[in-house]
């Protein structure tokens, strides 16, 4: 039989053991997984083209939708999607 010392040391060994095992076990867990980080508003290689629509984007969400149509339209493809046809004709 264990005496109520024994006992008392066998639970704090048994709580340590559990303590250090949670430990290894989280950290295991954490050293197999990876974190992504993504930028979506981010152009690569300096883009002239993303970078100029991305800005309209931005100049849309503040409100500012006039700004952003006329910097899309210097670009001229965009400029024929943007433009309203001419009906004077």
């Amino acid at each position: 039989m264990l005496n109520k010392k024994q006992n008392k040391n066998m639970s704090k060994r048994a709580y340590i053991c559990f303590l250090v095992g949670i430990v290894l076990a989280s950290t295991l867990i954490s050293a197999c997984s990876s974190i992504v980080v993504e930028y979506p508003s981010v152009c690569i290689n300096e883009d002239a083209d993303c970078q100029r629509n991305l800005n309209a984007e931005t100049l849309s969400r503040i409100g500012e939708q006039e700004a952003a149509l006329e910097l899309l339209k210097t670009d001229p493809v965009m400029s024929d999607a943007l433009t309203e046809p001419d009906d004077s004709r």
